[in-house]
């Protein structure tokens, strides 16, 4: 089996990531590899439309990763070592089945999920916004017109 994933890193991303070591420390490759034979053993299906998820497996498992990723990462200002979280990276690789999940946790506790939900789009909705906020009201906007969130 042969599996491609295409980041699209904001090269100030790389370039801090390869800076820092954090590209040799952390095995993003084996990491992804690893979740989508989970998800395959599972007999998970890959980038499913969510807006039946409810609270089951995958909205549990988007939850305890996304406190823990606002927890470790609250300190950090540097965008790679919020953005290349373990955490970060697994919620990535669950993709469009959590865009959802994303939007709603904008609504209830904003934090840094633009780059996320850009890859998993595969369109960057917030294009020209010149504050968080407005970043953020552009993508829960997005999410209502695409019938993500309500």
């Amino acid at each position: 089996m042969s599996v491609t994933i295409k980041l699209d890193l904001p090269d100030a991303v790389v370039k801090e990531a390869e800076a820092s070591g954090l590209l040799e420390s952390a095995p993003i490759g084996k990491l992804l590899v690893s979740e989508l034979r989970r998800r395959k053993a599972a007999g998970a299906e890959p980038d499913t439309k969510a807006s039946s998820i409810g609270t089951g497996p995958l909205q549990a498992e988007f939850n305890e990763r996304a406190d823990r990723w606002a927890r470790e990462t609250a300190m950090h200002s540097s965008p790679s070592k919020r953005f290349m979280h373990e955490d970060y990276q697994t919620i990535m690789s669950m993709g469009e089945a959590v865009v959802p999940l994303i939007l709603r946790r904008l609504e209830t506790a904003p934090d840094d999920w633009f780059w996320a939900l850009k890859h998993l789009a595969r369109e960057d909705a917030a294009r020209g916004a010149q504050t968080f906020s407005a970043a953020a009201a552009a993508w829960l906007d997005w999410g209502r017109k695409k019938g993500f969130i309500s």
